[in-house]
């Protein structure tokens, strides 16, 4: 009976040392590491990125107005009376095209007038370019001639004499006679140099004047004649016809209402040899962007398009009058020939200016980057352990949901993107990605 007891308390040890052993070791699987870890009471799961190269664009997109880059505003003359508007608003005209018929007997007294004034101040000018030869300029010339010859006279008789009074047969008086004589004939020839200096010098002034007003009669003839070669008003440049700037009455629907004045713009004419789309450039993105530099227009007037421009223009002056929001304006020069008989003049035009680009650029979404205070860092798959490794990396440019790794990787590398239960969603950039995230850029 005694070995019997002791054969039951050797069994009954042996099964609660097993049954020990056995929770010890399940208590060693579950704290075992794996794909799913527990991190702060939160299960971390990771999904998987391959790592592949492709182009990388980065840009503006802007939405502007359509423009024409010419304007010509056309007036009534300020001394003719109107007698037919022949164009409409909205028309397009050619240039040279008649769009006013002017009064005949106000157009000829104007065009006399201007042409009159024209002719005198021609006479005038011809005159003043011959001022020294005038009589009155000769006369001076030939007074000088003869006082310069009485002078050399005088003084040939006094050294007569003064070789006279040496030799002691003339009386000194008469020496003293002869010397004021030719002092007297110095003065007067002075005189004459002098009065002939400064006739020619007022006759050069002279000239000057005649030579500016003949130019501006010259001119306004010109102007004249070349806008109102005939008895209407014509279009200066190829465009379409719109309502004139402010002040001034324009092209007139009303008929109780009196039209333009003399003097007055009447219409405007938009030119479409080019065309402009005005757009404004925030503070951030001014200088990342140059004049001549390619920008694609992707819709105008709300249809898709593909038509190439350039920048032409960009102020340097803030256009919004806000501290807070500065921005300037900018000119996008396109060829209007692309958009056909769909040309309109304020519509609106979405266009798009590329500012980096990269060919074999790495990307990865923002949520795989991290920071621990010693620089970026991503999570890549290693083979050789279940737990992903720390890799550190180099980064550039960040679009709204990825950035551009500029070494750290390569093709071929797998990223572990961490998925939290939890905690901040799936896309959304960690602290990491969105310190190196731009918020303006756009990607193309």
């Amino acid at each position: 009976m005694a070995r019997i007891g002791r054969y039951l308390l050797a069994l009954l040890l042996f099964v609660a040392g097993g049954g020990f052993l056995l929770a010890w070791t399940l208590d060693i699987g579950a704290n075992a590491p794996s794909a799913e870890l527990e991190r702060e009471g939160t299960v971390v799961t990771y999904e998987e990125f391959p790592v592949v190269t492709q182009t990388f664009s980065n840009g503006i997109s802007l939405v502007g107005l359509t423009a024409p880059k010419r304007e010509e505003v056309v007036y009534i003359p300020p001394d003719i009376e109107i007698d037919e508007i022949i164009v409409n608003i909205g028309e397009y005209v050619a240039a040279g095209r008649q769009l006013v018929r002017l009064d005949a007997p106000s157009y000829t007294a104007s065009a006399g007038k201007v042409k009159a004034s024209y002719l005198e101040r021609s006479r005038h000018y011809n005159l003043a370019r011959t001022w020294d030869r005038s009589p009155e300029i000769q006369r001076l010339r030939n007074s000088l001639a003869e006082a310069e010859l009485r002078l050399q006279q005088s003084k040939q008789t006094l050294i007569s004499v003064e070789s006279l009074l040496a030799k002691g047969l003339v009386p000194r008086q008469e020496f003293e006679v002869q010397r004021l004589t030719v002092l007297r004939e110095e003065f007067a020839a002075e005189n004459t140099r002098h009065e002939l200096d400064v006739r020619l010098q007022d006759g050069q002034e002279t000239l000057a004047i005649a030579e500016l007003r003949y130019q501006a009669a010259k001119g306004a003839w010109e102007r004249f004649h070349n806008t109102y070669p005939d008895s209407y008003i014509r279009a200066p440049i190829s465009g379409y016809v719109g309502r004139p700037p402010m002040p001034g009455k324009g092209m007139q629907t009303d008929p109780d209402n009196a039209g333009p004045e003399r003097g007055e713009p009447i219409f405007t004419i938009l030119g479409t040899e080019r065309l402009l789309v005005q757009a404004y450039v925030g503070e951030t993105d001014v200088n990342h962007i140059a004049i001549g530099q390619p920008v694609a227009v992707r819709e105008i007037g709300g249809s898709s398009v593909d038509i190439a421009g350039r920048i032409a223009a960009i102020s340097r002056v803030n256009s919004a009058g806000n501290r807070s929001r500065p921005r300037f304006e900018l000119l996008i020069e396109i060829d209007p020939a692309t958009l056909g008989d769909s040309l309109r003049f304020g519509m609106s035009a979405t266009v798009f200016i590329r500012t980096y680009e990269k060919a074999d650029a790495i990307l990865i979404p923002l949520a795989a980057l991290h920071d621990d205070g010693q620089g970026p860092y991503v999570l890549v798959k290693a083979p050789s352990i279940d737990a992903p490794a720390k890799r550190p990396v180099a980064v550039g440019r960040a679009t709204v949901d990825s950035i551009v790794v500029h070494s750290g990787l390569s093709q071929g590398d797998v990223v572990m993107i961490p998925e939290q239960t939890g905690h901040r969603q799936r896309g959304r950039p960690s602290p990491a990605a969105a310190a190196h995230q731009q918020p303006t850029g756009t990607e193309g």
